[in-house]
């Protein structure tokens, strides 16, 4: 082969080789294309993968968003139901009769002294003394004869033992009015009868205030009364329920002098103490307000909580010195007046922090109030009458020290929280004792100011005695009624004087023997 035949020959296997790299690389290149598409195609459906997942997201995150939002309401609504559960009478100013079947443990601002219950080593002894003077006198003397023959003298000596009972005797007392008349001129004369002898048949003051002590007092049931008293006359004194309610009646009417008396006493004193209990009249919510301090107590219904009587609120406009409440912002009115706070309610409310919220600050408060009327309480019984000025001073300081405590305390425990209504009761509290920190801390300025508003809610217990015995007030006059002859036997009770002689001699129109302590200049 020549040279130009193998030169042709390698041209011709160059264009075959030359063509067949051009057809190789036209399908890399299709390839390359198909591939450039598919990924396209893929990267599309990427594209709108991930926008789809975007908005699942965005949905999925606004419906967590949601339901975060349910949870925390869900949980700020279980505290606050088990902050509800978890309050009684000793954490709140719920009243013990709904603590049921669960009892608190009652917690004291007394120090535990360490001594043993009961008498201590060296008390005087109290037991039954015999009578002075006994009804009766039985002489129990031996037998004439002894056993052997001989006979007994009996000689002055004997030892005397006594029983004290009562007996229920009904007395009934006639008058006779005679008619005569004159022999000379024929003129007809009657005898008088005694003052009180109006009606054919009449009870006397003993019979009405044994009634009225049952029934005010005593605090038992009208139809109850009614029904003791003939069980214990053996059948001979019969009357109704309605007698019952015509004698407490009765009663009412002859206090006008004393309530009037009460209420001066209670005005012309350093410190007052008010309170008001709820009660049922003739199916309706009324109130009974209690003022009282020391000596004297007077109770008055009320219609409405926040719209006093208007004795009372005569008594409120002549009182210029010390009035004791819970907080009730109805007294505030009362500008003239200087305004002192019950620390026992707030040391209940502190109670309900320290149980439910944990929060320190709410028993370092509990605590300062205790320690602090305990100085008080020394300082009295060393004669002091208040504290030294750098003593005040450092009071103050220390009770706003914690006030401003708990307020970090309170807004840490709130940060980031969009509900905040499980902490509405301590932030009140926080705002409450700071804004009347001056009413609060009075009791330590004042030493004839209490530490609480005892006095008015004994005098609120003594309604409530009532209450439960009877249920509720069938008519205003009633609970009027009852109202009047309660100031009468809480203020006797308070005086140590004899409820059943005071009231028997208030139907003969005779006024209780009051004693007047001396009137206190204000503080």
């Amino acid at each position: 082969m020549t040279t130009l035949q193998l030169l042709q020959k390698q041209n011709k296997d160059l264009r075959i080789q030359m063509k067949n790299a051009a057809v190789k690389e036209e399908l890399k290149r299709i390839e390359l294309q198909e591939s450039c598409r598919h990924l396209r195609d893929e990267l599309a459906a990427k594209d709108r993968t991930i926008l789809m997942l975007q908005k699942e997201i965005a949905s999925l995150s606004s419906e967590n968003a949601v339901l975060r939002g349910a949870l925390d309401e869900t949980c700020d609504l279980a505290n606050r139901y088990r902050a509800i559960c978890e309050k009684d009478s000793t954490t709140s100013n719920k009243p013990p009769a709904t603590d049921a079947f669960k009892k608190p443990r009652v917690f004291s601002t007394r120090r535990i002294s360490g001594r043993k219950p009961g008498g201590q080593h060296g008390h005087t002894g109290h037991t039954l003394r015999p009578f002075v003077k006994p009804t009766t006198i039985i002489e129990r003397r031996p037998p004439e004869k002894c056993a052997c023959g001989g006979r007994v003298t009996c000689g002055e000596l004997y030892t005397a033992k006594q029983q004290a009972d009562v007996l229920v005797i009904p007395v009934i007392t006639e008058e006779r009015a005679y008619t005569g008349y004159c022999e000379q001129c024929g003129r007809k004369h009657t005898g008088a009868f005694s003052e009180g002898y109006v009606n054919p048949v009449q009870y006397g003051a003993g019979l009405k205030a044994i009634v009225s002590s049952l029934n005010a007092y005593a605090n038992v049931t009208t139809h109850k009364v009614a029904e003791l008293l003939k069980s214990v006359t053996g059948d001979v004194i019969h009357i109704s329920a309605a007698t019952v309610v015509n004698i407490i009646h009765e009663l009412s009417s002859e206090l006008d002098e004393t309530l009037d008396t009460i209420r001066a006493h209670l005005i012309a004193s350093a410190i007052l103490c008010a309170d008001e209990t709820g009660c049922r009249v003739n199916g309706r919510l009324d109130w009974m307000q209690i003022y009282c301090n020391e000596s004297y107590t007077l109770f008055a219904r009320n219609e409405k909580r926040g719209g006093l009587l208007a004795e009372n609120d005569e008594l409120l406009l002549f009182f210029t010195c010390v009035l004791v409440h819970d907080h009730f912002k109805t007294y505030y009115k009362y500008q003239h007046i200087t305004h002192a706070e019950c620390n026992a309610h707030i040391l209940r409310y502190l109670e309900a922090v320290i149980k439910i919220q944990q929060h320190k600050w709410a028993q370092e408060m509990a605590t300062f109030l205790r320690t602090t009327l305990h100085r008080k309480k020394e300082l009295l019984l060393a004669g002091s009458s208040a504290f030294l000025p750098e003593d005040v001073q450092e009071i103050h300081r220390r009770y706003h020290e914690i006030l401003n405590d708990g307020q970090i305390e309170y807004e840490t425990a709130v940060a980031g929280k969009k509900n905040k209504s499980y902490y509405n009761e301590e932030r009140c509290l926080l705002a409450r004792l700071k804004e009347y920190a001056d009413q609060h801390l009075l009791f330590a300025m004042n030493f004839e100011v209490p530490f609480d508003n005892n006095l008015a809610e004994q005098g609120a217990r003594f309604l409530k005695s009532k209450k439960k015995a009877i249920g509720c007030f069938r008519s205003e006059k009633g609970a009027d009624d009852y109202a009047r002859v309660a100031s009468l036997i809480a203020t006797l009770r308070k005086q140590k004087l004899n409820v059943f002689d005071t009231i028997h001699d208030a139907f003969s129109g005779i006024p209780p023997p009051f004693v007047f302590p001396p009137a206190s200049p204000c503080g």
